[in-house]
């Protein structure tokens, strides 16, 4: 079963490379063993799809930790009782969850 996920992925990742570089969808189907052209369409969109989602985790995840070290850093200062840098650490705090998605809010059954 591994080795038809592999295949699978195999397939897709040199779908959206053919397509990348002007091959139409006819050709992709007929080089790569798809039933028709649309097959290949639809494997093409979802290895985009899921290649932009992951792509996006990452640059996120970076960015949360490029914010972690900056507020590291600031927070020497917010702690030896600099107010500025104070605010300085809460702004890039909540900039992290903002870009985490954790800044939500949520309603709750009281509200």
């Amino acid at each position: 079963m591994a080795h038809d996920s592999y295949h699978a992925e195999y397939r897709t990742q040199q779908a959206i490379e053919m397509r990348a570089m002007g091959v139409d969808y006819d050709f992709i189907a007929k080089e790569l063993g798809y039933a028709d052209r649309s097959g290949a369409w639809r494997a093409v969109k979802r290895g985009m799809l899921r290649k932009t989602a992951d792509d996006i985790s990452a640059i996120r995840w970076q960015v949360c930790v490029d914010i972690t070290r900056m507020a590291d850093a600031v927070e020497v200062y917010a702690c030896a009782g600099n107010l500025k840098a104070a605010h300085d650490v809460i702004k890039l705090v909540d900039q992290k969850l903002r870009i985490a998605g954790l800044d939500q809010k949520r309603k709750c059954a009281i509200d």
